[in-house]
């Protein structure tokens, strides 16, 4: 299954989001998508959903498969495999609390090393929440899970 949703949607907020993709067994890959509107038009408009369906349908190029992730003092990463290479990456955090909805991202570049297959960055301080996202040449987004940093 492939997960699409964005950060500040009003309906389906990120911690009920997270419960309903770990609940089913099996592979599954997320794409969290900054800020990205809530309706059939916006939510139909991310076109990791049609390379996903040309993979699984029509044995199109694999979305990138993030293996693992984790914190290491202050540094967030993850590991990835499978699919294209991750041309670049960025960890995606809010400082805020509060409604999902309401909260302000922001956004900063991570490091790329495409020989370990592993993306990382500093957790810039304050953060409340953090994930990172991985693009790969052709712009698809893949996401690690959010994690809500420890108060």
């Amino acid at each position: 299954m492939l997960w699409v949703n964005g950060t500040n949607d009003f309906a389906y907020v990120m911690p009920s989001w997270q419960k309903s993709y770990r609940m089913p067994r099996g592979e599954r890959g997320l794409s969290l998508q900054v800020r990205m509107k809530h309706s059939h038009p916006d939510g139909a408009k991310p076109e990791e959903v049609f390379a996903y369906a040309r993979e699984q349908l029509m044995g199109g190029p694999e979305l990138i498969e993030i293996s693992k992730q984790g914190v290491t003092g202050g540094e967030v990463w993850a590991v990835y495999e499978r699919g294209g290479e991750a041309v670049r990456a960025e960890i995606c955090f809010t400082r805020d609390r509060g409604k999902w909805q309401e909260r302000k991202w922001e956004t900063a570049a991570a490091v790329v090393d495409r020989k370990r297959r592993r993306v990382s960055a500093q957790a810039p301080a304050g953060i409340t929440v953090y994930f990172l996202n991985v693009y790969d040449a052709a712009g698809l987004i893949v996401s690690t899970e959010h994690v809500e940093a420890v108060r």
